[in-house]
């Protein structure tokens, strides 16, 4: 009787050690000891015991497969990286509803849902679409036009009348003028003559001898065709001039009635905004 109590305490001593070189016992692992009670979980993940799965392609829209995706599971620690045939595969998940997100770098993210089936391999084919890159505003330094000029026809003039003279809104901004005789004065061909106090311009008649320019106002005749420039209208107002110093220049737009000299026109702010 004796013997048979020192056989047992002998064999509760060995059973720990039997157990720890038992078939699949990992080597160097450590047999609780149930004296202190149960031991604290480890900070490392859980491993996956579904049998669900998913795999599949992630490409681009025009079928270009994407390297580097990165495929993840909402709530689970486990991701996969995609090949260089654009090739993923997850495996090991618990069957039941989950979320995935697909990303990589110049893409949209995707994200989609998945009632994954027990037992079961989910095909998939993911697209990703390019990113839309919001540029900081571009600021270009130019000629803004006015939508009035543009319909008058004015800056289409510049172009074809390589004879004519033309003042855009930014260049009578920068003149400042306080009388529309100051401007013409630059003209080749262009007499400013005063009479009464009062500036006429002359041009290039048809003969050898001076004419007095016919004047338009915001593309219709002036009540006087031939009148002192300052009557046009105030130097504040011009917004654009165009100027013909002979009758032989002047578009068929401002070409009048026995036309015998060059033309004048004059657009404001009524016009030019």
């Amino acid at each position: 009787m004796h013997e048979a109590s020192r056989l047992g305490q002998f064999l509760r001593r060995a059973l720990p050690a039997v157990l720890l070189g038992a078939p699949g016992a990992a080597v160097g692992a450590q047999v609780p000891d149930p004296t202190r009670g149960p031991t604290a979980a480890p900070d490392s993940a859980p491993a996956l015991l579904g049998t669900s799965a998913i795999d599949g392609t992630v490409a681009d829209p025009a079928g270009r497969v994407l390297s580097a995706a990165v495929v993840t599971v909402h709530g689970l620690p486990v991701t996969d990286l995609t090949t260089g045939r654009g090739f993923f595969e997850v495996r090991g998940l618990p069957g039941g509803p989950r979320r995935f997100t697909v990303r990589r770098v110049g893409f949209e993210p995707v994200t989609f849902d998945l009632d994954l089936p027990e037992r079961a391999t989910v095909h998939l084919q993911v697209t990703l679409r390019p990113s839309v890159v919001m540029l900081n505003t571009v600021v270009v330094d130019g000629e803004t036009r006015s939508l009035g000029l543009v319909r008058s026809g004015f800056y289409d003039r510049v172009v074809r009348q390589s004879q004519g003279y033309f003042y855009p809104p930014e260049e009578m901004e920068r003149r400042q003028l306080t009388t529309l005789a100051t401007l013409l004065t630059e003209i080749p061909g262009l007499h400013i003559e005063h009479r009464n106090n009062e500036a006429i311009a002359l041009g290039r008649g048809v003969g050898t001898g001076r004419c007095e320019l016919n004047l338009w106002v915001d593309g219709a005749p002036a009540r006087a065709a031939r009148a002192p420039l300052d009557h046009l209208a105030p130097a504040y107002l011009v917004r654009a001039v165009e100027v013909y110093p002979s009758a032989s220049v002047v578009p068929v737009e401002y070409v009048l009635q026995n036309n015998l000299c060059g033309a004048i026109v004059v657009w404001t702010r009524g016009v030019v905004r």
